[in-house]
């Protein structure tokens, strides 16, 4: 997931940082995934060039997010655990300036569909996060 225009200045206290995501599918199987940031200053768009998400260096700080519960309801929405840790080692890079853009990288297995901005905009993931300058 890509986050355009983060207004979050170079090194700023992340205090919290979690994704809103909207249920696209039901599903119940067993699930758990890994966040991770993409270590770079301003994360390029994404393409649909081969390894363009696997190829790209990933934040130290990773988050798990295990034993996910079901997704039942469509278009309910279900919050991310707190992800500022990776946003931290992504803020604190001397490039990073506000108007940036960021990458979070979900690994895992099992299986959670939300919607996506190239399929329902208004449904799309959305990155909240709460700082100190």
């Amino acid at each position: 997931m890509r986050f355009a225009n983060l207004r979050i200045p170079q090194g700023a206290t992340i205090t919290s940082a979690t994704i809103e995501f909207q249920v696209d599918e039901a599903d119940s199987g067993p699930t758990s995934i890994t966040f991770a940031g993409e270590a770079i200053d301003d994360a390029p768009t994404f393409t649909t060039a081969d390894g363009n998400i696997t190829g790209r260096g990933t934040t130290t700080a990773t988050v798990p997010w295990s034993n996910i519960p079901a997704w039942s309801t469509l278009g309910e929405k279900k919050l991310s655990p707190d992800l500022a840790t990776i946003l931290q080692e992504i803020v604190d890079r001397p490039g990073w300036a506000a108007g940036n853009a960021a990458v979070i990288i979900v690994t895992g297995t099992g299986s959670r569909v939300a919607e996506a901005y190239d399929g329902e905009p208004t449904g799309a993931p959305l990155l909240r996060v709460t700082f100190t300058p």
